[in-house]
């Protein structure tokens, strides 16, 4: 099913509400544009909470959201019982400090904003502090659907530590027919616990595909056995195939079943899940031979080669090009096999990043050389790696110096190449003396200074389209633009696509059942236009086909989209939704890593 466009004001899920008529004034929008790109606190805009119109009312809540204005809370409460903004205010509670306790009240007493409060209690900012008792007790309710797909997104805490009851609670919610889905998605991500098994094995028969794949990924996850996912790795849809072998690696007795689970599939992405797994039960996969696509074959070949510890496959398992070398250099790296001290040799800097980002402490020598490496987009890699190893002071030394060679680049936006790597050798230094002032905002957040406007690259402030044409070597996609949610991040693709930044570029990155990714120039994952886009968050979900903007930290969007192969919950509030497929499901599907976007038109 595919959503209508929407106007501003209107939603919390796509297609879930009807469109109201009316929308905030176009001199009151451009107002708010405006408010939020300073990210500072705003009492015009919460003066707005109180407007007559609701749509005013509406959009100054997702104003105060986006700002994260802990001062708009007691205005946001009262709109809680507002059947028109009620929504979107629990939806900015999540994002504000102190907002979590008048949701948790909320959700208690069955307020009329409940079900958005329960989803709400997984934002941003309620991630922190998860209010699980309450989640669980709503799991009785009517907001159980969205006090589940929340406790799913809140495993992602390391720190959360659930009541012992969920378990038994989520199994019960299996058996309701508007929160079945949401169940296993919580179980699916959730540790390991009590749980009878009779509503899963429902589940994996049932008609929707996600709540298969996520009762299947689930099953594996609460150690259950493996053999009862032996037939779904017939299921047509692909994606429920991916998510069983993902549940191979924590099921029962998997070991025998994954050869058989090999042997019965012809899709790529199931491939690539089972290869995974196998690595991570220490089983061979198959050999890459075996495979008639480059990308089962390399990913056998990284899977065999993990379960080694050594490079035997990997090197062989396509060309001698970038890519190839780049693949082998990480996986060395990861292995801390010494062929990685040639891959961080490469002359293309492509090899040399990918290399860095995988490598550890082995390695800290060559990533201490790799500060003063002439491309910046790899002394961000290196910078990053070595922030992550606890750093000596002759890795702080090194970041040091190349600090004053890059300095001069902390003038830039976030974005350019340098300044980006200002950012990652900052957090691995520590604040720096001269830096400042500086337009790029996460440098200025690494060098712990407040919040400051975000600029706006040239091509955000065109005029916006409606439809974003992918035309690619796999077929094309039509995709709706949300300009009425997203207006500078759907401008600035716009005008990439006019300019034809985008024909030629490759999907770069393609994660089985989570995400397509491309608009890269450098084919790596590090490259974008030399700008960077300011967040447009909002409470439109990730769905299937939802199209996202691809990002390193806040305020760093550039030309990097990626599109959801299903719906990916604990993406929601945390990227930009920039647009919505219309067309071309099964290009989506069969993307694969290096297939070209032959051309991209906006209209």
């Amino acid at each position: 099913m595919r959503c209508g466009s929407l106007v501003i004001v209107a939603f919390l899920s796509a297609c879930a509400r009807p469109t109201p008529k009316e929308r905030a004034p176009a001199d009151l929008e451009a107002a708010f544009q405006r408010i939020e790109l300073s990210r500072a606190p705003s009492l015009e805009a919460r003066s707005l909470l109180a407007s007559p119109d609701a749509p005013v009312r509406v959009r100054a809540a997702l104003a105060v959201g986006r700002l994260s204005d802990p001062a708009a809370v007691p205005a946001l409460v009262d709109l809680l019982s507002d059947p028109e903004a009620g929504e979107m205010a629990a939806w900015a509670l999540g994002r504000v400090e102190g907002g979590r306790e008048a949701l948790v009240r909320c959700l208690a007493a069955g307020c009329p904003a409940a079900a958005p409060a329960a989803r709400a209690l997984s934002g941003p900012e309620a991630f922190k502090q998860p209010a699980t008792d309450a989640l669980v007790a709503a799991l009785s309710g009517p907001a159980a659907r969205e006090a589940a797909l929340s406790l799913g997104v809140l495993a992602r805490n390391k720190e959360v530590r659930f009541p012992s009851v969920t378990w038994a609670a989520l199994g019960s919610t299996l058996h309701r027919n508007d929160a079945r889905a949401a169940a296993a998605y919580a179980l699916s991500r959730l540790p390991r616990g009590e749980l009878g098994s009779e509503g899963l094995r429902a589940s994996l028969r049932d008609p929707d595909p996600w709540t298969r794949s996520l009762a299947a990924r689930a099953w594996g996850r609460q150690g259950l056995p493996a053999e009862t996912l032996r037939e779904l790795f017939r299921d047509p849809d692909w994606r429920v195939r991916v998510e069983a072998a993902r549940g191979f690696s924590t099921a029962q007795g998997a070991q025998a079943v994954l050869p058989q689970a090999f042997a019965e599939q012809d899709s790529p992405h199931a491939i690539v899940a089972l290869a995974e797994a196998a690595a991570q039960l220490g089983e061979l996969a198959p050999e890459p031979a075996s495979f008639s696509d480059l990308t089962s074959r390399c990913a056998a070949a990284q899977a065999r080669d993990r379960v080694r510890k050594q490079l035997v496959d990997t090197p062989r398992c396509g060309d001698a090009g970038w890519r190839s070398r780049a693949r082998t250099g990480a996986l060395a790296a990861e292995l801390a096999l010494p062929e990685a001290r040639e891959a961080f040799r490469d002359a293309d800097g492509r090899v040399r990043g990918a290399t860095a980002g995988a490598a550890g402490a082995l390695f800290t020598g060559e990533l201490r050389a790799l500060l003063s490496d002439p491309d910046p987009l790899v002394v961000q890699e290196a910078a990053t790696a070595l922030a992550k190893l606890s750093p000596d002071a002759d890795s702080k030394a090194a970041a040091t110096a190349a600090v004053q060679r890059l300095g001069p680049a902390h003038e830039r936006p976030a974005g350019d190449p340098a300044s980006d790597a200002l950012t990652a050798l900052v957090e691995l230094t520590g604040p720096v003396a001269g830096l400042l002032p500086t337009p790029n905002a996460p440098l200025n957040a690494a060098l712990g200074q407040r919040r400051i406007p975000v600029s706006v690259p040239v091509e955000a402030k065109a005029m916006a389209a409606r439809v974003l044409r992918l035309r690619t070597s796999r077929g094309e996609m039509v995709i709706d633009l949300r300009a009425d949610v997203a207006p500078l991040t759907t401008s600035a693709l716009a005008a990439l696509a006019g300019g034809h930044f985008y024909d030629g570029l490759s999907f770069h990155r393609v994660v089985p059942d989570f995400v397509a990714q491309g608009g890269d120039p450098r084919g790596d994952g590090d490259g974008g236009p030399g700008w960077a886009l300011p967040d447009e968050h909002s409470p439109l979900r990730f769905l299937r086909g939802s199209l996202g903007i691809a990002t390193n930290g806040p305020e760093t969007g550039g030309s990097q989209f990626f599109l959801c192969h299903s719906p990916q919950p604990h993406l929601d509030g945390r990227y930009t939704v920039a647009g919505q497929l219309r067309s071309g499901d099964d290009v989506l599907d069969a993307l694969q890593p290096g297939d070209t976007i032959l051309s991209a038109i906006a209209e």
